[in-house]
């Protein structure tokens, strides 16, 4: 993905987010820290290569990545007014939007996915400790969500037989319970076009979460464009989007306008079954 942005002549900045590359914790999809990070990441590049690189700046992000680019993209006129955006793209897209106005059904997290929430600062002040609310195979789960990513972690689950109903002292719904809604956002109006991509065949964010945050930018007067490309998983989503993505930059790029698609976006059905010969569609 990032060699094909480098063919077509655009500098790629790979963000570093806080807590990632020095000390402290990482406020693991805490889309307005991440986002941040990525307007940092964009303003020191054009500092540091003024003489090289054009004064336009794009973002993408994918999974965790879309909450950041989504939330650079929606705080970047107050936060980096001096940084000249011209679009954004986000795949297996993140963020939710309780106030937006379609629901999609719920769906319970992971013990996975709580342990680094858990950690990277979604429980509020006062909250008891991770480690006060995980069992002993809980602690093995929260040890590794400091000291690896995700991958090793579903091995540490499938190894010590981590579930839901053992990783906790208290139900999985209740631990939920008590973490701060990190993902919510409120439906905006974007400063700049965004192109959002979803896989129909993404289990991990299925069609109908991604939806609903289409139709929150949408009623809040955003110029989205939604692609979706049946077949192609949560990962091989982002390369699927890649032709759609690099068409939308190059009509910014052009001084042209943008053609949202708000007004034909229906709602998706359930995830399909991959499709064959999508690379890193896994």
């Amino acid at each position: 993905y990032i060699e094909r942005w480098l063919e077509n002549g655009f500098a790629v900045v790979a963000t570093d987010y806080q807590g990632l590359g020095g000390p402290g914790p990482h406020p693991y999809l805490i889309w307005e820290a991440e986002g941040r990070s990525v307007l940092d990441s964009a303003r020191a590049a054009l500092t540091a290569y003024r003489d090289k690189l054009a004064p336009k700046v794009f973002v993408t992000g994918q999974s965790q990545g879309s909450g950041a680019a989504l939330g650079a993209t929606r705080i970047a006129p107050s936060y980096a007014p001096d940084l000249p955006l011209q679009a954004s793209v986000a795949t297996g897209v993140l963020p939710t939007f309780p106030t937006g106005p379609y629901k999609p059904p719920a769906r319970a997290g992971s013990p996975r996915s709580v342990a680094l929430l858990m950690i990277g600062g979604a429980l509020p002040d006062g909250s008891p400790t991770p480690d006060a609310l995980a069992t002993d195979k809980g602690k093995l789960l929260l040890k590794a969500a400091r000291e690896s990513c995700s991958p090793e972690m579903r091995v540490m689950e499938q190894k010590e037989g981590i579930t839901a109903a053992n990783a906790f002292v208290e139900p999985l719904d209740k631990i939920e319970a008590r973490l701060s809604p990190v993902t919510d956002m409120t439906p905006v109006k974007l400063p700049v076009p965004v192109l959002l991509g979803t896989g129909l065949a993404d289990k991990t964010l299925s069609p109908r979460r991604q939806y609903a945050a289409v139709k929150a930018f949408c009623s809040a007067g955003s110029d989205v464009i939604w692609k979706t490309y049946p077949g192609a998983t949560h990962n091989g989503g982002l390369l699927a989007s890649f032709p759609d993505a690099l068409a939308l930059f190059k009509t910014v790029l052009a001084g042209q306008k943008v053609a949202s698609n708000c007004s034909s976006v229906a709602e998706p059905g359930e995830p399909g079954a991959p499709g064959q010969g999508l690379l890193f569609n896994d």
